[in-house]
Parts: structure tokens; C-alpha cells; sequence
């Protein structure tokens, strides 16, 4: 009996945990005084506190919108735009953001490659784990711009047919 209680938890967790992993936030390293290292590293992870500003930010909208989804027709018409301008808003800054992820995930490349050309021997070690926490600071941002877009997409479908309803113009 105690086998398949530990079995059903152990699969529970597997289910569950890779949800967590997504919040998971990297801390950024010291510089290392070499700037290619330094500049990459301190904008992987501008760009991760940027998305998870937004993730933040976004999942506050959510929740108010979750609040009222059920009961859409008692919510005011002014708050239904306001939500749906925030939404935009957040839009355009998510563009913002899934650029400079691009950018970042070329750059990265070329210094990944020149981590271990780094002298002396120590700077190279230290180069090669920034760029490795740089690489993961992306990646904990390339989850929260995921979640973002799923957000961004159902919360606008919703409130954008809601003012439509309305006889409201959708901008």
C-alpha cells in the first residue's frame, strides 16, 4: 500500500512541478570585467525581470477579469474597455520584449563559443557561468512570455467579444 502511495505522489509531482519551474527566477551574477560577458548577462537578465514585470503585471488584469467573467453583464462598460486598453497596452510591450529575447538568443550564441577563449584561466570559468545563468535567466523569460501570450490571447477574445456585445468599438 505504502508503494502506491509513493508512486501516485511521485506522479503528482511530475504533473505538477514543471508548472513551478516556469516561476523560477535565475539570480544574476556578478560581472566579470569583461564587457561581451557582462553586457549579455546583464541583459538576459533586464530582459527575464521585464517579462516577469509583465507576467506580473498581466496576471493582476487576469485576476479581476476571472473576478467578473461570470458575471460579464453586471461589470461596467468603462471597466471592460479599461481592462481591454491594459491588455493592449501590455501587447505592444510583450512585442518589446520577444524581440530582445530573439536578439539576445543570436547573441548568445556567439558567446557561449568565446566563454572558454576568455584569459586568464579563471575569467573563463567565471565567463563560461554567466553565460550559462544568462541562458537560463532567457529561458525563465521565454516561459513567462509564453504564459503571457495564453493570457493576452483568452483575456482579449473575452473582453473584446464582450464590448462587441455591447455594440462597443473595438480598437
Amino acid at each position: 500500500m505504502n508503494r502506491i502511495n509513493t508512486m501516485i505522489l511521485a506522479l503528482g509531482l511530475m504533473v505538477v512541478a514543471p508548472g513551478f519551474a516556469q516561476d523560477k527566477q535565475v539570480s544574476r551574477p556578478a560581472d566579470i570585467g569583461e564587457s561581451e560577458f557582462d553586457d549579455f548577462k546583464n541583459s538576459s537578465f533586464n530582459v527575464m525581470d521585464e517579462s516577469s514585470k509583465l507576467k506580473r503585471d498581466l496576471t493582476h488584469i487576469d485576476n479581476e477579469i476571472k473576478e467578473y467573467s461570470g458575471v460579464m453583464s453586471t461589470v461596467a462598460t468603462d471597466k471592460i474597455k479599461g481592462h481591454y486598453q491594459a491588455l493592449t497596452g501590455i501587447r505592444g510591450e510583450v512585442e518589446k520584449v520577444n524581440s530582445n529575447i530573439a536578439q539576445l538568443d543570436e547573441k548568445g550564441k556567439d558567446v557561449v563559443a568565446n566563454a572558454s577563449k576568455v584569459t586568464p584561466k579563471l575569467k573563463s570559468v567565471k565567463a563560461t557561468a554567466n553565460t550559462k545563468k544568462s541562458i537560463e535567466g532567457l529561458d525563465v523569460a521565454k516561459g513567462n512570455m509564453k504564459s503571457i501570450a495564453e493570457m493576452l490571447q483568452k483575456d482579449t477574445q473575452l473582453l473584446a467579444a464582450e464590448l462587441k456585445s455591447r455594440g462597443e468599438p473595438i480598437e
